[in-house]
């Protein structure tokens, strides 16, 4: 039987279908979620990649991290460094609990993506720091900063993004 680490190492970043399988072999198993968090900042870009798209999913069904597992993730934002793996995260921030004493890495995390090379990260970092200035006031200077700055972007996502993004 294959581990997860396994499958996720054979994900290219086209075949969903691959990482669909991986969640239905995996997705039941005590610890899944947490698992996906540490995957998450592997330094293999399929399986960083394949883990967020993953984790992403499973919120977006309604699951949800625990604080051990949120701060799991958090701590290993410095090294996801593909851009896919960011764009999933910043996709989903908005359904996790973030503590706040973990706040302060985060935001600093998604500063360093507003200015991406990549329309649709930039977007959604943005949104994403909405998200975080929603939970954490502390953030909400930069995130209305951030909403700004969107709001002029010469990419029409990421002005569209700004339009739909949660006032901070």
């Amino acid at each position: 039987m294959s581990t997860l680490l396994d499958d996720l190492s054979a994900y290219d970043g086209k075949a969903v279908t691959l990482l669909g399988e991986a969640e239905a072999r995996h997705g039941t198993a005590a610890g899944y979620l947490g698992e996906l968090a540490v995957l998450s900042a592997s330094d293999l870009p399929q399986v960083s990649d394949g883990a967020t798209w993953l984790l992403k999913a499973a919120l977006e069904e309604g699951r949800v991290l625990s604080e051990a597992e949120t701060r799991t993730l958090i701590s290993g934002l410095a090294r996801i460094t593909h851009w896919p793996a960011q764009l999933h995260i910043c996709q989903f921030l908005e359904r996790v609990e973030v503590p706040a004493d973990a706040a302060a890495p985060v935001a600093d995390w998604l500063a360093g993506l507003l200015a991406h090379k990549r329309p649709f990260l930039r977007a959604w970092s943005m949104s994403a720091l909405c998200a975080l200035a929603a939970q954490h006031g502390a953030f909400k200077s930069q995130a209305e900063a951030a909403l700004a700055a969107a709001e002029t972007d010469q990419a029409a996502s990421v002005r569209a993004r700004a339009r739909h993004a949660g006032r901070p």
